[in-house]
Parts: structure tokens; sequence; C-alpha cells
């Protein structure tokens, strides 16, 4: 038993190792541990909780990854390493969502700090608190992509463990901005 635990272990570590690590210990209400991993074509760890996961909805993690690190490579190539860290991603998929007030599109149950959605240029809503559409937190095993099943904004978490940036930074930059957008793919 020791020597499986000692092997997994070492496997935690190998896979981590060299991959981007941002210090984000928000508290997001979500009890987040890498017990099972779907493993997307290009090797992105997705814990899924209660949501399907099929081999289309891996597909699409692996395209809006590309989309991101691709579009961060024209745009500011000294984020990216010659060589990609797909395996450095843990994508989590939350057992809940809720409707946003302000455009019925997914958000997390996590309320966000004003600020983020005042760089985003939203005004304010009697009413309607500011939630988060993806976190990027740090694990003792690794960063952690907390996104919404509908994938909307997985690229504005890839973007924010790439570059290190805080969300806000992303938005109130126009390239950034570009990269972490919502773009025409979605699912």
């Amino acid at each position: 038993m020791r020597i499986l635990f000692v092997l997994c272990l070492l496997a935690l570590l190998a896979v981590s190792c060299g991959c981007p690590k941002i210090a984000r210990n928000l508290q997001v209400g979500y009890s987040i541990e890498l017990k099972e991993c779907l493993y997307t074509p290009l090797g992105v760890c997705v814990i899924p909780t209660i949501h399907s996961v099929d081999a289309h909805f891996l597909e699409s993690v692996d395209a809006k990854i590309l989309e991101a690190e691709e579009c961060l490579e024209q745009a500011y190539p000294r984020y990216m390493r010659s060589e990609k860290k797909k395996p450095c991603y843990t994508v989590y998929l939350p057992p809940d969502v809720r409707k946003s007030c302000r455009d019925e599109e997914q958000e997390l149950f996590s309320e966000a700090p004003w600020e983020g959605c005042a760089a985003k240029g939203l005004e304010p809503i009697e009413g309607c608190k500011c939630g988060w559409r993806v976190l990027v937190i740090t694990k003792s095993w690794g960063n952690v992509i907390i996104t919404t099943p509908n994938l909307r904004m997985l690229k504005a978490g890839v973007i924010e463990q790439l570059s290190g940036w805080h969300p806000y930074q992303i938005w109130e930059d126009v390239k950034m901005a570009g990269c972490a957008g919502t773009g025409n793919s979605s699912i």
C-alpha cells in the first residue's frame, strides 16, 4: 500500500513539474479533490463531478485551450514556452451553477468582487451580484481552472494560468481580453 502511495505521489509531482503555478487561494465553496480524472486527447485532466462528459466535450476542452494558447502566443509570445503545457491543466466542473441575473449565462455560485465586473464595463444592478464564470485556484497538487459546464470562459482561465495576470488585468488589456473572450466556438 505504501509503495502504491509513493508511486502515485511521484506521478503527481512529475506531472506538475514545470507547470506554471499561480498563488490563488480564493475561498470558492467547492471541495475539489483529485479523485477521478478524465483525460482529453491532449492529456488535460477534467474533474467532472456530476456532469456528463463525453468524447465531444473532452475535444471541446482541448479546442478551447489550443485557441487560447495560440492567441496568447501571437499577442504576447513571452508567456508561451516552446513546449505547450497541456498536462498542466486541470479543469473542474462544479456540481452546481446558476444563471446570471445580467444575461442568463452560466456562472459559478462563488461571488466575485465588484471590481471584476467593473473592469469588464458592467454597471451595477440592484440585487444582482457579480459572479465568477471561471476561477483559477492553487491546490497542493497544482492549479485548477474552475469553469461552468458550457466552457464559455475556459479560455480566460487558460490565459490567467499561462500569464499569471489577475482576472481584472486580463479584461483591461485589449489583446488579453481578445484571447480570453468567448469567440465563436461554444458547446
